[in-house]
């Protein structure tokens, strides 16, 4: 009887120990909260604004319809100039994996580049303009991001309008008026750089830099008749072109953030 009271004694004091126990037992941490960071993926569509500057050079080939024109060929012509404005819109698809994002964008701008230099070939005879009215690129892109802060390049394809046109110099007797004019769409290639910002959810701002180089493109040149001897002729156009730019773009979602834990 005497150790039956003893062992419930002994438990009782036991079980009144035990909560003092478990008080003292180190508690495992609660695993941090998951933290959303911004993700890139989606399609987007967006405007932009900034400035451009064209180079172009002439030179006069020795091709099959000049050697018909009684006059020295293979001549270098000089060159010039342009810069202006240029406006216009983009659109394109971003996928994130990481901390990289894979895309690909389309942009439209319209500008007005003009320029002109005396012909250092004809100096008593004319002078060289040209404009660029509309310039376009289709390229992939790749970036690294912080989680709002985009770093990315770009490279591919791009086109260009361009205006040729030949006036006559002070000395002659028409002297101001045109007397030739080309037009092509030329295509080249294009590299850029730039960062873009998402200052919420669906918006996010963007400055870029953009190199084009449309090579030398041999371009017809057609008489406009006020000079009835001048003939048809051609001209080797080299030109490029760099652009620097700001925009603003509305991303549509798809899917939710990404998340760190």
């Amino acid at each position: 009887m005497r150790k039956l009271l003893q062992a419930v004694v002994g438990f009782a004091a036991l079980a009144a120990a035990a909560p003092a126990f478990a008080a003292d037992m180190p508690v495992k941490a609660a695993p941090p909260p998951a933290v959303p960071i911004y993700s890139w993926t989606g399609f987007y569509i967006g405007a932009h604004v900034g400035g451009a500057r064209t180079e172009t050079d002439w030179f006069y080939p020795c091709s099959a319809t000049n050697l018909l024109i009684a006059s020295p060929c293979n001549l270098a012509q000089g060159g010039h100039s342009a810069s202006s404005w240029l406006a216009g819109g983009q659109v394109g698809f971003n996928y994130q994996v990481g901390r990289f994002v894979w895309g690909v964008e389309a942009d439209f701008s319209a500008t007005r580049m003009e320029g002109n230099n005396l012909d250092a070939a004809f100096p008593l005879q004319e002078f060289l303009h040209s404009r660029t009215d509309f310039i376009g690129t289709v390229a992939p892109r790749v970036g690294v991001a912080w989680d709002r802060v985009l770093f990315y390049a770009k490279g591919g394809v791009a086109w260009a309008h361009d205006d040729y046109w030949l006036t006559l110099t002070p000395n002659q007797l028409l002297a101001g008026q045109t007397f030739a004019t080309g037009d092509a769409t030329r295509w080249g290639w294009m590299v850029g750089v730039g960062i873009e910002y998402a200052f919420a959810q669906n918006w996010s701002v963007k400055a870029e830099y953009n190199y084009m180089d449309f090579g030398t493109e041999r371009i017809f040149v057609k008489s406009t008749g006020i000079e009835p001897t001048q003939p048809n002729f051609d001209e080797d156009i080299r030109r490029t072109i760099q652009v620097a730019k700001v925009g603003l773009n509305y991303k549509f979602d798809w899917g939710g953030p990404l998340v760190r834990y």
